[in-house]
């Protein structure tokens, strides 16, 4: 069987102007899909950003490695003012069980919630799942 590593790197949303909410407060204004309704970006000012607390691995699919399927997933997630993940999508997939694994694993990952004021908000975040064969 063949040895497995997997790595992770967490990535902020750094382009955000569809968010609306660089003066401090939720975006007036909902994106079509509402994904990001009353969600801070990164680029609000006196944010202080989401921190990861704890990582779940997502699992391979016995499917995917037979495919012998390697790369990256990419997802936009929501980090709830309680630290939690909420809503996760898809940005750029790689294939689809290990899509579905990586938002899986995504949505049991605790953080250190973003902060405006002392006080927790909910803040979007992109994060890059990678899977590697070794």
């Amino acid at each position: 069987m063949s040895r497995i590593a997997l790595g992770f790197a967490v990535v902020l949303v750094l382009a955000s102007s569809l968010l609306g909410a660089a003066q401090g407060t939720p975006p007036s204004q909902t994106p079509p899909d509402d994904f990001l309704k009353g969600v801070y970006s990164s680029d609000t000012k006196d944010l202080q950003l989401p921190r990861v607390l704890r990582e779940i691995k997502p699992k391979y699919t016995p499917d995917a490695m037979r495919e012998k399927v390697q790369g990256t997933v990419k997802l936009q997630a929501v980090v709830l003012a309680d630290g939690t993940v909420g809503r996760a999508r898809i940005l750029e997939g790689l294939h689809e069980q290990l899509d579905a694994a990586a938002i899986a694993a995504a949505k049991q990952w605790l953080f250190f919630p973003g902060q405006l004021k002392g006080e927790p908000v909910p803040v979007a975040m992109e994060l890059m799942l990678q899977f590697r064969l070794h």
